[in-house]
């Protein structure tokens, strides 16, 4: 038989840890997956249609905007106020995890947090404490 992910499963892996977190620790390090993948997709649609071509910068512009305001508004009717917290919390923990022992110290218990509260959002906090 098989077992469906809980609300609180899916919202801490696809938007606390994927999204917050390791947002946080590809911005400290300086690389932006989503726009070289972005960009990879239109260097293909150029391939095959070069009249887009002069286009790219708003494709990429409008594709980057609706990702963006579609995970907060997914955030918002998953979790609302808590969970936009919840992975405010996680990108902060991701940025800074990368510096040196206190920060990464800091870091980790910004993370825990993050999930915590990110379970504490979905309505599923008392499965995580025990």
């Amino acid at each position: 038989m098989v077992r469906l992910a809980k609300k609180s499963e899916v919202f801490i892996n696809e938007f606390i840890i994927t999204f917050g977190f390791l947002g946080g620790v590809f911005t400290r390090v300086g690389v932006d997956p989503e726009s070289i993948l972005l960009e990879a997709l239109l260097q293909i649609m150029a391939a095959f249609i070069p009249s887009l071509e002069p286009f790219n910068p708003l494709f990429l512009i409008l594709i980057t905007a609706i990702l963006t305001i579609s995970a907060i508004l997914t955030i918002w009717f998953t979790a609302k106020v808590p969970g936009l917290i919840a992975v405010l919390l996680a990108w902060i923990s991701g940025f800074i995890i990368l510096g040196g022992d206190t920060q990464t110290i800091i870091g980790l218990i910004l993370l825990i947090l993050a999930i915590l509260l990110g379970a504490y959002a979905t309505g599923e906090l008392g499965e995580y404490l025990g």
